[in-house]
């Protein structure tokens, strides 16, 4: 069998940190394949992206009648593990009357985004006849030094982005003990979490029939 380091706390086996953070700006496109044609036989098209990386994702806002929105649009990624991972900008075409349509695929792989540690590229649109969009990458390493803090703060009053993160805070849910019932002499609980941090909130899986639950996450 296996034997663990005893120096290693199991939560941090299980919960481990990541390896970093990947802000993303989507700056523009251009040449978008016209969707709408209007009554005087001019195309063009309502487009927002949607960026993906993992499990997270973040949606733009729609610029109307444009085959070249600006959108100036910031988000950020937390990335557990960079082999492997890949940051993926989906462009559409915003119908009110049907489904919205596609006008194309980017795709960035984040190692080597860390590789460079900024990157400012036109990524040519897959599954599209035309478009390309503007993309600036930058990753940003995890750190304790308390006067790196400092320069984070000062990067986003810079940039005037009030919706960047300067730190992350990472909390660990190991266990609850002793939870009351609902009636006296009742069934145990069955209890869940719920944690939540400004606009942000997370729930738990359920715990059945227990008041000591252990969610370990």
């Amino acid at each position: 069998p296996i034997k663990l380091s005893e120096a290693v706390a199991s939560s941090t086996l299980r919960f481990p940190e990541p390896e970093g953070v990947l802000r993303v700006h989507v700056v523009e496109a251009k040449q978008l394949m016209k969707k709408d044609i209007s009554m005087l036989g001019k195309g063009k098209s309502d487009p927002y992206v949607i960026v993906t990386v993992g499990a997270q994702t973040f949606k733009s806002k729609t610029i109307d009648n444009t085959v070249d929105p600006k959108w100036d649009f910031w988000c950020e990624f937390v990335v557990e593990e960079v082999l492997g991972q890949i940051l993926v900008a989906k462009v559409f075409d915003k119908d009110n009357a049907a489904n919205d349509d596609a006008l194309g695929r980017a795709s960035v792989e984040v190692h080597g985004v860390t590789k460079k540690g900024i990157l400012d590229t036109w990524v040519t649109l897959e599954e599209a006849k035309t478009g390309m969009v503007h993309l600036r990458l930058t990753w940003l390493q995890l750190t304790s030094n308390k006067e790196d803090l400092k320069l984070a703060l000062a990067e986003t009053q810079q940039l005037r982005l009030t919706s960047m993160a300067t730190s992350i805070l990472m909390v660990y849910i190991d266990c609850v003990r002793h939870l009351p019932s609902s009636q006296k002499g009742g069934p145990k609980p069955d209890p869940m979490m719920y944690l939540t941090v400004g606009k942000i909130s997370h729930t738990s899986h359920v715990v059945y029939r227990t008041d000591c639950p252990v969610f370990e996450r």
